[in-house]
């Protein structure tokens, strides 16, 4: 048997190095005494009595001070006494265990009651948010996490709960090297209180363009999570955060799709060749579909006078009665392609 100076078993028990190369060299030398055990051990007069004190008190080793012994030390078998240890040992260890396990459905409860107070309700790979201010703190968590590029579709930046709380941290979340894309609505540029921050922003180095209408609001996270309102109509009913592969994929691209064909925030209307501009095109598409004035005002984020006053000019171009009848004349003339003629800048 090799004399270990480390002794993992023996220093577990309670023993310093010393005492446990001691009790293995009485093991394997059998009864000696205090002399013989520091020339076996090669420890010193000190270490071998410290030891030896050690041993005793863990009841192995003991003394046989008869006159035939000659006071010398005698070891007690560990399996006798390591075993008990051991046994002792083990029954802590499952109690803590058992702690742990207690602990661990304590803290699931308490998430559990966390998560209900704020509204949030998880299932699989999608997750509702019901409570409005716990959906904005939400989205502030995911998108401040983000190592990437966060996409932002919705009707502007104050108008947008979503946007909003993203753009509340937009020039942060720049310095750290995120990129930052945003599609609005084309009306922006028709409200001040929205636009100025927009502009603010893409100053800062977010990239952001318009489109006349948008399919839904949405952010998207380093292209793995997506958040949506869980009512488009409601705003109060909280989002839902979707971390499915597919469905955050589709979404990407439905936001690149509009991203190719968006206008520039700084940029001035553009019309085509027919002297349309994307609004108006868009307004001919939702005529075309017998949407009705109040409908297609909601849809491009302007007024109800802006929407009747860009019909009664399509109509006169287009010498129509009725605004359907625009839309009809306009599709058939080709101006409702979805190859649309090349944009030039409006004068």
């Amino acid at each position: 048997m090799v004399l270990m100076a480390n002794d993992p078993l023996l220093t577990w028990f309670g023993l310093d190095d010393a005492a446990a190369r001691l009790y293995r060299t009485l093991l394997l030398h059998g009864g000696r005494t205090l002399s013989e055990l520091r020339d076996l051990s090669g420890l010193s007069t000190h270490q071998v009595t410290d030891g030896l004190d050690q041993l005793v008190a863990a009841s192995l080793a003991r003394f046989d001070n008869t006159a035939k012994a000659g006071g010398r030390l005698w070891p007690v078998s560990p399996k006798v006494v390591l075993t008990a240890a051991l046994a002792r040992r083990r029954a802590q260890t499952l109690r803590a265990q058992a702690e742990v396990e207690q602990l661990e459905v304590e803290l699931a409860e308490l998430v559990a009651t966390h998560e209900a107070l704020a509204g949030r309700r998880a299932t699989g790979t999608l997750e509702h948010v019901t409570d409005v201010t716990a959906a904005a703190v939400t989205i502030y968590e995911l998108t401040a996490s983000a190592t990437d590029e966060v996409l932002v579709l919705g009707p502007g930046p104050r108008s947008s709960a979503l946007g909003a709380s993203v753009y509340l941290h937009g020039e942060p979340l720049l310095d750290n090297g995120v990129r930052l894309r945003g599609i609005h609505l084309g009306s922006l540029r028709n409200r001040p209180t929205e636009y100025a921050p927009a502009a603010r922003l893409a100053l800062h180095g977010a990239e952001l363009r318009t489109a006349p209408t948008l399919p839904a609001e949405m952010v998207l996270v380093d292209g793995h999570i997506a958040v949506l309102p869980h009512d488009p109509a409601d705003p109060s009913a909280g989002v839902v955060v979707c971390r499915h592969t597919t469905t955050v994929a589709a979404l990407c691209a439905l936001f690149e799709q509009y991203w190719m064909s968006g206008e520039e925030l700084g940029s001035s209307p553009r019309s085509d060749e027919l002297g349309l501009t994307p609004s108006e095109r868009e307004l001919l598409r939702q005529l075309a579909d017998g949407t009705t004035d109040e409908a297609a005002a909601r849809r491009m984020g302007v007024s109800l006078r802006t929407v009747r006053r860009m019909a009664a000019g399509l109509m006169e171009r287009l010498e129509a009665r009725s605004r359907f009848q625009a839309g009809y004349r306009a599709a058939a003339l080709g101006w409702l392609d979805e190859k649309a003629p090349a944009a030039v800048a409006v004068p």
